[in-house]
This record gives structure tokens, C-alpha cells and sequence, in this order.
């Protein structure tokens, strides 16, 4: 500060001064800095609850479009319903724009800039506490930097690349379908297929032209494909055309051929199960690394395409199932229900990385052992109904999930207790407990001893949602019995039937069938049933309810059809259970099947879904059904 470097003339007090005002107030505003980006963190952090409800930030770093649909179909519809977006292909500066409590960073090819930012970004999210997920498309190659993966909580990737995708923190997943595809698809069943095969694609750059004209000459020996060429498909029409008539002719194939191009995985082996087609492809080391159980359920054949893996011809194997209809359509549903499975346990390992610390709701502690309201208020166990025996050695109850109007509740409960002689859960709202109080305090005493009233938390519990209920662990765990049946306030037991309860709990699960027209009756043995009036295993339900999340319940309860998807489950998914086939299942309920020439046990909302004609007959032999008509 003396002098001039230069010119060597000496500085004047005024200007030292000023200078070292200069240094003062610039090492202030970077020690501000440095207590903002670390001491300071911890205060910028939100309080956990406002933390747990924020919205997922998404910021799409890809120019990938053909991904867009797979990524928030089968990644972001499971880590949340509250999500906003910044892109495709965010600058990210300033950074703070691409900062938030929780986001999803989707990468494809990065240039040094891009990857320079994704550092920036993760280092600024893990200096802050945040929460950042990274899916990576577009990498079938390996090249692209992976030095970053560790500070994400998860890194969900499109191929698998060894040394990477064995990291604690990486998923590979399969890849979803592409951005244009429609997936609202009738599932046909074999026998109403057209096509024995088909196959569409344009010659893959680094695949030898003999390796295809391998496939396409085994196939067609076995039998002949409806379309054996991506050009002839396309010449001549539209894009959207073209993709229209790809869509239904896979959908009307039996088999999709799917050899591998660039890499092993392709959106087509999705697009070929989501139509219902069984999936051919080469026996690959590197699919069974992140997709166990795949080439378990579809057909995998040996490089030259001539044999499968166990050596078994080809040609032989198509055949055989296009003959026997009845084995094709178990093999379709069996890859269809490794697919239900394979979803699920996607969605839940990629809720426990990114949501570990979500907390569970708030429950009544007094309800952990399913209290009982005795006539004078008091609350004993169940096991003083059951004669000295254990809480689980209850055999069969009643299951009834109540949430508004004391009306139907009343009657529901005297048909019951009436007809049957079994303990009774009733799961109540907190908002309803007034209105369960009043009906119970009027039942007879024999009867009102037998009912287990069980408060349930609001949050858990609103009126029309209660069949989501039925999947939530919480239920189970309060459920002292092997097997329930669980009645619905549209339901009714018919006091006239011949047919005892105990006449259908041989089996895991039953209600009423559905009719043909369901969609879920083109995929399972058992068209069956209506979970308004069933019966259930409670182990069985138990399961269920451990494997899936409650996002994946509520997007299945969204859909319109929780009961046809347990159905599913139950019938080609990864939990198995003894669902009642039709003849059996048509004696213990009525719902929309019905030729009025017997009395079944009992019925569910047939008003709705019955014939005139098959009404009237019902109300003849059921007369309860009435007071739900």
C-alpha cells in the first residue's frame, strides 16, 4: 500500500484508506457468504413435516423425448403426485433455479458443461440437506460420467453398465415405452389373436444383417407373421399412422420377436406386455443381472434363434402353444403378472430411497389390541368370545369398514348378527364414531358383545375410500382371525339360502364374478370378484399389504378397480392365493351374473347391475337384497 509498483510514487494516506476499507467490507460480505452456504444450512432447511409435503422438482437435463413418457410413468408417478418441472434441457443458472427441497435430476448425453453443472447442483443439494434422485436414459454405451452417483439418495438408470450399476445407490430399470405409445390396449386372449407373431424394426446400425435374416427365417418355418419388416409397415402412410397399425398388430400378436440392437434392453419388451403378447428374446447374462425371474416367464432362445436355452426347437415351442391355446394363455399371464410384480417392487424401492424417513400416520395406541365395547363401556379382548382360545385362533369374522350413515350401518350390522354367529371388526372413521356409538348402543346385548369396535385415524379413513383401506397394513394388524368375511355397506346375506359361509372358506379368496366384458376377465383363470361382499385370507391379505406402498394402492384405487387388480395379483402376480372359480363363486354372491333359479349366500349391489327380469327374481329368493336395491 506504500507505493506504486509501477511508477514507484508513494500512495497518499486518503487512497490507503480507501483501500483498506475495500478489503474490510470484501472479506465481510465472504465470510456472510461462507456462514449462509455451511454454518447456516441447518436453519435454511424446512421443518420436517413442510420438508415431507413439499413438491418434487423435476429438471429435465436431456433432450430424450422418446423417454418423457417412460420416466414419468414408471419413476415419477411412484415418488409423487406433487410434482412441478423445469426443461427439457435446463440451463440451471442460476443454480438456485434448479434447487429445491427434493428433485429429480433426468440426464442424458452430457457434454463437460452439463456434467460440470449436475456436479454443482448435487454438491449445493447435499451442502443444503436436500433430497436429489438422478434417472439416467440415453447411455446404452457406458460413456457417459457416472463420478457423481454417490451424492444422489438414488441414481435410476435405462442400461446396465458393470462396474456402475453394482453401486449401493443404482437401479437398473427396463425400459419403459415409448412417448407416443397408447396404453389403453384391451388385453386379448389368445385364441382371439390374428397374428402368430410380428416383428417391426428398422436393420440396427451395429447388428449384422445375417443375425436378423436368422430370426425372421426360424420364425417364419414355425408359423407366418403378420408384418416382417419396419419399411414395409411404414411405406406410404403417416407417422401416426404407422405408429397406429405397429400398436394393434402387436396387440393382435400372440409373440413379439425382440432382438437385441444397441443394447439388450428396448422399450418393445414393455409395449409387447403391456398389448399381451409373449416376448421372445436372446438368453442374456446381462438381463438377468437386474431383471430376475424375466427369462423365467418368457421364451429365450439361443443367439442363431433355432433352439430355446434348454435346447428345446423353436419352431416346435410356437407351435405347441399356438395349439394349445390354453398354455399360451398361461404363459402370457404369467409374464404379465412377473411384470404387475416387477412394477410394484420398483415403486417400493424407489419410495424407501428417496422417502426413507417418511413417518407412519398417527394411530389410537388403545386400539393396538382391537378393543371391544362391552354394554357398560368397558373393553375387554377378543379371546373372552372365544372360549379361553388365542386372538389368531379366531377362524372366521365379519369385516365392516364404516365411514358414513348410521342408517345403513344399523342394517348391515341386525343381517349380520342375525345370520351368522361370529365375531364382528367394525373399522369406524373418527368423524363417524358418534354415529357407530348410537347403533351399537342399540343392538341387543348377546349381539352388541360380539362386535370389536376399532377407531380408525381420519387421514386413513374418508368416505368412498374405504376399499384402499382394505390393502393398508394398519387394518390387518387388528384383524384377530384367519379369514373374514368382509360386507360392504351395499352388501346383504340371504337368511333363505341353503348355503353356509363355511361352505366357501376353503378358499383364499371369493366374491361375486364379474361378467365377460371386464377387462380383468381376458387375463386371470378366474373371473372373480367383487370384494364388496368376499371373503378373505388374512395372512394372505397381510402380504399383500407389506409388498405394496400405499402410493401404489391409491394409483391402483385411482384406476376404478382395486378388487379386479387383487384379482390379478392373486392369479398371476407375485402373490399367489386360492381364488373360488366361477361356479362356485356365483353361489356365494350376485352382483351382475344371475339366472334366478337358486338363493345364494348372499349379494352386493346387484340393484345397480342386474336385468330387471333377474332382479325381480333375486328379491324372490332374497329378500334382503331389497334394503340395498
Amino acid at each position: 500500500l506504500k507505493k506504486s509498483s509501477h511508477s514507484g510514487r508513494m500512495v497518499t494516506p486518503r487512497a490507503r484508506m480507501v483501500l483498506a476499507a475495500a478489503l474490510v467490507l470484501g472479506l465481510l460480505v465472504l465470510g456472510i457468504a461462507h456462514h449462509m452456504l455451511t454454518d447456516a444450512a441447518p436453519e435454511m432447511r424446512k421443518d420436517h413435516n413442510e420438508w415431507r409435503s413439499a413438491p418434487w422438482l423435476v429438471v429435465w437435463l436431456t433432450h430424450a423425448q422418446t423417454d418423457v413418457r417412460w420416466v414419468r410413468h414408471d419413476i415419477l408417478s411412484a415418488i409423487s403426485t406433487q410434482i412441478s418441472e423445469v426443461g427439457p434441457t435446463a440451463a440451471c443458472l442460476p443454480y438456485d433455479s434448479c434447487v429445491a427441497p427434493r428433485v429429480v435430476y433426468v440426464l442424458d448425453h452430457l457434454a463437460s458443461s452439463k456434467a460440470a453443472v449436475i456436479r454443482a447442483l448435487l454438491q449445493r443439494m447435499q451442502r443444503l440437506g436436500h433430497v436429489a434422485a438422478i434417472v439416467q436414459v440415453a447411455d446404452a454405451q457406458c460413456r457417459q460420467p457416472t463420478d457423481f452417483y454417490p451424492q444422489a439418495a438414488i441414481v435410476l438408470r435405462s442400461s446396465w453398465c458393470d462396474g456402475v450399476s453394482s453401486q449401493r445407490n443404482v437401479v437398473t430399470l427396463l425400459s419403459g415405452a415409448r412417448a407416443d405409445w397408447n396404453s389403453s390396449h384391451a388385453l386379448r386372449p389368445v385364441g382371439d389373436r390374428d397374428c402368430a407373431w410380428s416383428f417391426f424394426d428398422a436393420q440396427a446400425s451395429d447388428v449384422p444383417a445375417a443375425a436378423r435374416a436368422a430370426m425372421m427365417s426360424s420364425l417364419t418355418r414355425a408359423a407366418k407373421g403378420c408384418v416382417n419388416s419396419h419399411n414395409s409397415l411404414t411405406a406410404g402412410t403417416s407417422k401416426s399412422k404407422a405408429r397406429k397399425l405397429y400398436e394393434d398388430t402387436l396387440c393382435s400378436s400372440v409373440f413379439a420377436p425382440i432382438p437385441h440392437g444397441s443394447g439388450w434392453d428396448t422399450p418393445r419388451i414393455v409395449e409387447a406386455i403391456e398389448c399381451g403378447a409373449i416376448p421372445i428374446i436372446e438368453d442374456s447374462a446381462v438381463l438377468a443381472k437386474y431383471l430376475p425371474g424375466f427369462s423365467d416367464v418368457v421364451i429365450t432362445v439361443n443367439p442363431e434363434w433355432t433352439t430355446d436355452v434348454a435346447g428345446n426347437s423353436l419352431g416346435e415351442i410356437l407351435l405347441g402353444l399356438l395349439i394349445d391355446a390354453d398354455a399360451a394363455e398361461k404363459r402370457r399371464q404369467s409374464v404379465l403378472g412377473w411384470y404387475i410384480g416387477y412394477r410394484a417392487g420398483l415403486r417400493k424401492r424407489i419410495q424407501t430411497s428417496v422417502l426413507n424417513d417418511e413417518e407412519e400416520p398417527d394411530i389410537v395406541d388403545a386400539n393396538h389390541v382391537a378393543p371391544r365395547l362391552e354394554p357398560d363401556g368397558a373393553v375387554t379382548s377378543l379371546s373372552a368370545h372365544s372360549a379361553g382360545k388365542t386372538d389368531s385362533d379366531v377362524d372366521l369374522a365379519v369385516l365392516v369398514i364404516f365411514a358414513k350413515g348410521a342408517s345403513r350401518l344399523r342394517r348391515l350390522l341386525d343381517n349380520a348378527l342375525t345370520t351368522l354367529s361370529v365375531p364382528l371388526f367394525l373399522f369406524y372413521s373418527e368423524p363417524s364414531a358418534a354415529d357407530a356409538t348410537a347403533v351399537l348402543a342399540k343392538l341387543p346385548s348377546a349381539q352388541r358383545e360380539r362386535v370389536v369396535a376399532v377407531a380408525v385415524p381420519k387421514s386413513m379413513l374418508a368416505f368412498k375410500s374405504h376399499r384402499r383401506f382394505l390393502l393398508r397394513a394398519w387394518l390387518w394388524e387388528r384383524v384377530r382371525a384367519r379369514q373374514v368375511l368382509h360386507m360392504g355397506m351395499d352388501a346383504a346375506i340371504c337368511a333363505g339360502s341353503n348355503r353356509s359361509v363355511l361352505d366357501f372358506t376353503s378358499w383364499d379368496y371369493i366374491g361375486a364374478p364379474w361378467t365377460p366384458q371386464q377387462n380383468v376377465c381376458k387375463v386371470v383363470e378366474h373371473c372373480v370378484g367383487d370384494v364388496g361382499l368376499s371373503i378373505m385370507n388374512v395372512t394372505t391379505m397381510r402380504q399383500v399389504a407389506a409388498a405394496y406402498d400405499d402410493a401404489f394402492v391409491d394409483s391402483m384405487a385411482d384406476q376404478g378397480c382395486i378388487d379386479c387388480w387383487m384379482s390379478m395379483e392373486f392369479q398371476t402376480g407375485a402373490i399367489r392365493a386360492n381364488v373360488a372359480p366361477i361356479d362356485v363363486a356365483r353361489l356365494f354372491s350376485v352382483e351382475s351374473i344371475y339366472d334366478g333359479t337358486y338363493t345364494p349366500f348372499g349379494t352386493h349391489k346387484a340393484a345397480r347391475k342386474l336385468e330387471g327380469w333377474q332382479l325381480d327374481l333375486l328379491l324372490e329368493h332374497c329378500p334382503e337384497a331389497k334394503a340395498v336395491s
